[in-house]
């Protein structure tokens, strides 16, 4: 073979060679590409199933996993997911950046700051509760109710430099502070009958307690304001304080007057805002609360199977008596009564479990049984 015929049947070998190369690297990349494809089908079927909140957290868990903590970048939605988690149990939140990337607490502390919260009706969450409710498809989800209730706060005074004002004294809203330092806060939050939600509407700031002239403009414009959203408020609830039912009382005349102003007779339980009635509810516990102290300086006078009786709280001193000293049995009958559920120089008034105990199924049967 000349030299010549020797170079062409080395690049004819050459190009057979390559040729065989590129042809395997071309099956290659298409079996590839068949896989990607198919990984993407699996992958947006998967998706598909999902809720947009989980599809957000395993988008980010994807993108963030293999950054630095630092060099970590997070979305408005991550923020507000690690925000709802942190409210639920901060000790739970505390572990799990174990095990998923997700903001830092001061992150997340960051954005709640940047949530304008005044006190007053917050326009941001009336407007956002529009927007809920109008996706309510059946109209006794919009059925809720209005809870009130005042907390006690530690007195004190600080400059928030970002609202350029002192926070700390009495504020109503509406542009009505006084120069009293605040150490209640009264807080109204909705709830639903039906559907199961609640949202705190609003606060106030107020010095020894919110007055009744200013706890009914505070009532009338919550209500009025939920009722905007499209919510049906059928009752509110609160506890037995003066003001509270000082309040509630003036909303209950001011309903009666109206109707004799057009001549109607009322003939409804509550009180009417807007032309729809509220019906004004105590919670429970402070009405057993209120029935045993009632019961304690008074006797009460009732009628069962048609014959007229009273019910002393000494009856109830008697009976424990009679189980906690009695030695031919060993085993008291009603072991959780102690002395401080029953003298009251010794009575815990605030804690509602020493009430229920005592006006417990097992204290009134055992009770009926030793009566009999």
């Amino acid at each position: 073979m000349t030299p010549r015929k020797q170079y062409l049947y080395k690049a004819v070998v050459d190009l057979k060679r390559t040729l065989s190369i590129s042809n395997k690297r071309h099956l290659t990349t298409k079996q590839l590409l068949r896989r990607s494809e198919k990984c993407i089908r699996e992958h947006n079927l998967l998706f598909n199933n999902l809720n947009d909140s989980t599809k957000i957290f395993v988008q980010s868990q994807m993108k963030s996993q293999s950054l630095k903590p630092r060099g970590s970048r997070f979305s408005l939605d991550d923020k507000s997911f690690a925000l709802a988690v942190y409210k639920k149990s901060a000790k739970a939140y505390r572990m799990m950046p174990s095990v998923f990337a997700l903001p830092s607490r001061k992150s997340i502390m960051d954005l709640l700051r940047k949530i304008p919260l005044e006190p007053g009706i917050n326009s941001q969450i009336i407007e956002h509760l529009k927007l809920v409710v109008s996706g309510f498809k059946n109209e006794l989800d919009k059925t809720c109710v209005l809870l009130f209730d005042e907390i006690s706060l530690a007195a004190g005074i600080h400059y928030s430099q970002s609202e350029d004002k002192i926070i700390g004294i009495e504020d109503l809203g509406r542009n009505v502070r006084r120069t009293k330092f605040a150490d209640k806060a009264l807080t109204f939050i909705v709830r639903g009958v039906k559907r199961k939600f609640k949202q705190p509407i609003a606060y106030y700031f107020a010095a020894s307690g919110i007055k009744t002239p200013d706890r009914v403009v505070a009532l009338k414009e919550v209500i009025s304001a939920v009722q905007s959203t499209g919510l049906n408020i059928v009752g509110t609830i609160c506890d037995q304080a003066p003001t509270n039912v000082a309040a509630i009382n003036i909303l209950m005349r001011e309903t009666v007057q109206n109707y004799v102003k057009k001549g109607i007779e009322k003939q409804s339980f509550g009180f009417e805002i807007n032309g729809q009635e509220i019906v004004p509810l105590y919670d429970a516990p402070h009405l057993l609360k209120g029935i045993r102290n009632n019961l304690v300086t008074k006797d009460l006078a009732f009628t069962m199977n048609g014959t007229k009786r009273i019910a002393k709280w000494k009856h109830i001193i008697d009976f424990y008596k009679i189980d906690k000293y009695r030695l031919d049995v060993g085993e008291r009958m009603v072991p959780k009564l102690t002395d401080s559920h029953i003298y009251p120089e010794k009575m815990r008034k605030m804690k509602v479990s020493v009430a229920a105990q005592v006006f417990s199924q097992r204290v009134g049967s055992i009770m009926l049984l030793l009566s009999e």
